[in-house]
């Protein structure tokens, strides 16, 4: 008798441990199923982050924002050298 009992808990945790396995399984394909889903979604993210920080796109949208290009003299390029910088800004400031 207490031989069949302890078949029979042995069968019942083989059987819960393979549902568990199942269980498992179908959560990995799930997550994995996921995880390729949002690699998509960024891939597309990120090639239209790069479509709207082209430059030919935001020329199109510089009119409609009041934006105009620069004019000579409101131009300041900043260098490493302090002392260039100071003579740049020098050279701007005196008309």
């Amino acid at each position: 008798m207490l031989t069949s009992v302890a078949v029979a808990v042995c069968l019942i945790f083989v059987a819960w441990a393979k549902m568990e396995t199942v269980q498992i399984t179908y959560e990995i394909s799930s997550l994995v199923e996921r995880e390729e889903q949002l690699a998509s979604d960024q891939r597309r993210l990120r090639a239209e982050l790069a479509e709207l920080r082209a430059p030919s796109h935001l020329e199109t949208l510089a009119p409609a924002l009041g934006l105009v290009a620069p004019e000579a003299g409101q131009v300041v390029v900043v260098t490493e050298d302090p002392e260039a910088l100071s003579a740049t800004l020098g050279d701007q400031a005196r008309p």
